[in-house]
């Protein structure tokens, strides 16, 4: 197996919105968005899935050190061996690895987000990640680009949580804070059936989450639109997603409902380079 095959496997199989929002885009540039995607994939997995908060520290803070090893040209892991390139050229900063690998961090200390804005003040850090890192490998001239590419990752974060409200074997039940859950039954969550209430919920995130996905669409810079072709497919692939979650009624613990390869690669050919 290759370095991006790794990658490829972990967030962008075939029929997957990452996958078809790089289709059209240069062999390169979609390795790399799709080892940056791979990248915070490993990250959440971390934070959410290990309980011991000893455990997740260390394995955080080896992906620390793993991207200053990049950034010198000596990286380990597949998907620091994809970046490496982009890292040693100064278009990615280990540093800034380093404050999203501190906000996983902390959501792994987390025993539950007390409001919604906790929880998109979290989305936020991350989404240097998948939003503005992955907005300058693309290519920008406006300084604007970066800000609406910050609303992209944080769209897309707050659409994951959508589509997977339990978080079966993790050791925090659910992402979604108190504040909201207080319309819920305790036993909601671990339904086999989402209940209104819960959908009440989840409606709500999803008014946010299509609020930043939009905002990406609505104020992405005329000059810098073309460079950034395949984000916009992805926030307009996600937004299908959403759609698709508000037509089958928010009943994500049933199924999870999408938006059809087919409309997917129709998005991706809109907005072809």
């Amino acid at each position: 197996m290759s370095a991006y095959d790794y990658c490829r496997d972990k967030v962008a199989l075939p029929g997957s919105s990452l996958y078809y929002s790089v289709l059209y885009a240069p062999r390169g540039l979609r390795e790399s968005l799709v080892a940056l995607h791979a990248a915070a994939e490993e990250f959440r997995e971390v934070a959410e899935e290990i309980s011991d908060e000893g455990i997740a520290r260390t394995k955080l803070g080896w992906w620390a050190d793993e991207m200053q090893r990049a950034a010198a040209g000596e990286p380990r892991h597949p998907i620091t061996r994809v970046l490496s390139a982009s890292m040693r050229g100064e278009r990615l900063d280990a540093g800034r690895f380093v404050a999203v690998l501190s906000a996983f961090a902390e959501h792994q200390r987390r025993d539950a987000y007390e409001t919604f804005a906790d929880l998109e003040t979290h989305c936020e850090r991350i989404a240097d990640l998948t939003g503005c890192m992955a907005a300058e490998l693309c290519g920008f001239a406006d300084p604007v680009t970066l800000e609406v590419s910050r609303h992209l990752g944080v769209g897309l974060t707050l659409a994951e949580i959508i589509r997977r409200p339990q978080r079966r074997g993790a050791h925090r039940r659910t992402d979604l804070p108190n504040d909201l859950l207080a319309k819920c039954e305790a036993a909601d969550l671990d339904a086999e059936h989402t209940s209104e209430a819960l959908r009440e919920v989840l409606r709500s995130v999803a008014e946010a989450a299509r609020r930043h996905l939009q905002r990406t669409l609505d104020e992405m810079p005329h000059r810098d639109r073309a460079t950034q072709c395949n984000r916009l497919a992805l926030a307009e692939m996600t937004l299908a997603q959403l759609r698709a979650i508000e037509r089958a009624e928010y009943a994500v613990l049933e199924r999870t409902p999408a938006a059809t390869p087919l409309r997917k690669l129709w998005i991706a050919w809109k907005y072809r380079g």
